[in-house]
């Protein structure tokens, strides 16, 4: 999920002055699935603080998962159950929302789960969930000028059981799909001219255990998994020309994990925990991708996603409870030393906040 940007200013004339607020660092989006509505909040560039939410539907039923361009011109969003993806156009100066025109993805008895798209901005990949023992991958290019996606009529990839995360290597070169179900990682390679995808071999079975949320290392040498059934989080390696993937140890985090993020420099990594209600610190080692925990933070009442700003200064989590606690964002900033986390401000959301999406102007 991701992008920046800052800039100050301030002046005036005469015998007083006025100062004026810098621009945003960028948006944040976050889905509610119970409401299916879409929060959009302005970054203080400073403090990393959300303005007060603005609220847009999502034109489908079932809102789940979200992404942007690279470029933050375009969001996407997942619809469970209306088998559809919704595309809005975005504001670079307010952040607002404005819809286009949903793409049908799936068929009768499907779910549509995870999406991501490609570094270049050419491609959106979105999962689709067969009943609850197969998937596929569902191919789409991307207008430059509406954001419209348009199936590529390749064939579709094949995932394991229930897959529900994806991401894409920096490079492009890469995929990687969390199967829920299936307990395995599915990795592809990518034609970056026709958006393709052509499946490698799962790998993770005995060493992940429901497997949900997927981040690659900037490197593009390595992989992060965090599996919620069993507590820890996944490291494979990524054989730079084939996209293959080698298990290596494992680190543990919190009681469900159910979302990881790694950080712009690739120094840390945070593991949303939901059952233990905290987010799990680690440093990673930048020659072979171990993972050291150093910290824990608390993001009650129940932590959904992480994510953190292309600037590496701050990260957000969302968290969910039943009144009288409300949905909210975590604003914490990172420090930029040991990866630590400190909880500086928040903001409301709606019902049920389950992805979120960080955007620059």
């Amino acid at each position: 999920m991701c992008v920046l940007i800052l800039a100050a200013c301030g002046g005036g004339s005469g015998t007083g002055s006025s100062a004026i607020a810098p621009p945003p660092l960028g948006f944040a989006y976050v889905s509610n699935m119970n409401s299916g509505k879409i929060s959009a909040y302005s970054i203080n560039a400073t403090t990393g603080a959300l303005s007060t939410e603005t609220l847009t539907a999502s034109l489908g039923v079932g809102l789940y998962s979200l992404t942007a361009t690279p470029n933050g011109k375009f969001l996407y969003a997942t619809n469970q159950h209306s088998l559809d993806i919704s595309v809005f156009g975005i504001d670079h100066a307010t952040g607002a929302l404005t819809a286009g025109t949903p793409v049908t993805v799936g068929s009768a008895g499907s779910t549509n789960m995870g999406v991501a798209v490609d570094p270049a901005g050419k491609f959106a990949y979105v999962l689709n969930r067969e009943g609850s023992t197969a998937g596929l991958i569902y191919v789409f290019s991307i207008d430059q000028t509406t954001g419209a996606l348009t199936a590529t009529g390749s064939p579709l990839a094949p995932t394991g059981q229930w897959p529900t995360s994806i991401k894409l290597s920096p490079n492009g070169k890469f995929a990687f799909v969390a199967n829920h179900q299936g307990n395995d990682i599915s990795p592809y390679t990518v034609d970056q001219t026709t958006g393709a995808l052509t499946p490698g071999t799962r790998l993770g079975v005995g060493t992940v255990v429901g497997p949900v949320s997927v981040a690659v290392h900037p490197s593009n040498k390595f992989i992060y998994v965090a599996n919620s059934g069993s507590n820890d989080v996944s490291i494979f390696s990524v054989d730079q020309t084939t996209g293959a993937l080698t298990a290596g140890m494992t680190g543990n985090a919190g009681n469900f994990p159910v979302s990881i993020a790694v950080d712009p420099t690739g120094k840390f990594a945070y593991v949303a925990n939901q059952n233990s209600k905290n987010v799990t610190v680690f440093t990673i080692n930048q020659t072979n991708g171990v993972l050291t925990q150093t910290s824990s933070v608390a993001a009650g009442p129940t932590p959904t996603a992480v994510a953190v700003d292309p600037s590496g200064k701050f990260a957000y989590v969302t968290t969910t409870g039943a009144n009288p606690n409300p949905d909210s964002v975590l604003v914490y900033t990172i420090d930029q030393t040991t990866g630590a986390l400190t909880q500086v401000s928040s903001a409301l959301a709606d019902l049920l906040a389950a992805s979120i999406a960080i955007v620059g102007q």
